[in-house]
């Protein structure tokens, strides 16, 4: 990486986030699980930077039973399975399946220029993975992704001209 303007530093992603919540998929055992209203999102549905909807639903007893989470619309969603490097924000509130996470950041931080920054990391994110037949990244591997930090009104200036 080339060096950074004097006001600027490099940062773990961790010390960015406020939170990370993954997900879980409810039993495939009961069809009635699937035939519900909640967005289910994977990384199957992360074919845009917004996602308006989901392939799959599921019903609040499903939710509820299952180790799936709830995320807030326009939360930044990352694979850490398959797909490694997607980044997506949904434009409803979704239920997430164990191949995600949903990055919370910490007041101050603009969303959008974080997106970016995952996004400008999409190779490097590939390379971290392992495992032999899926490709995944470990928690401990996001959070210490470096992201170049700018201040708070350079962060809000660059993601509205990327934008």
């Amino acid at each position: 990486m080339s060096e950074l303007p004097d006001t600027w530093g490099l940062a773990p992603l961790g010390s960015l986030l406020a939170a990370i919540t993954g997900g879980g998929t409810p039993s495939k055992a009961n069809a009635e699980s699937f035939r519900g209203s909640i967005p289910f999102m994977t990384v199957k549905d992360m074919h845009a930077r917004f996602i308006d909807d989901t392939q799959d639903h599921i019903t609040e007893t499903a939710l509820a039973e299952s180790a799936s989470t709830l995320v807030p619309a326009d939360t930044l969603i990352v694979a850490s399975r398959m797909s490694l490097g997607k980044i997506a924000r949904p434009k409803v509130p979704v239920a997430i399946n164990q191949d995600l996470k949903a990055l919370f950041l910490h007041e101050g931080i603009n969303k959008t220029y974080v997106e970016y920054a995952w996004r400008a990391s999409e190779a490097r994110i590939r390379e971290m993975g392992t495992g032999t037949t899926v490709k995944g990244i470990r928690l401990e591997d996001i959070r210490g992704l470096p992201v170049p930090l700018a201040p708070a009104n350079e962060q809000t200036r660059i993601a509205d001209h990327l934008d």
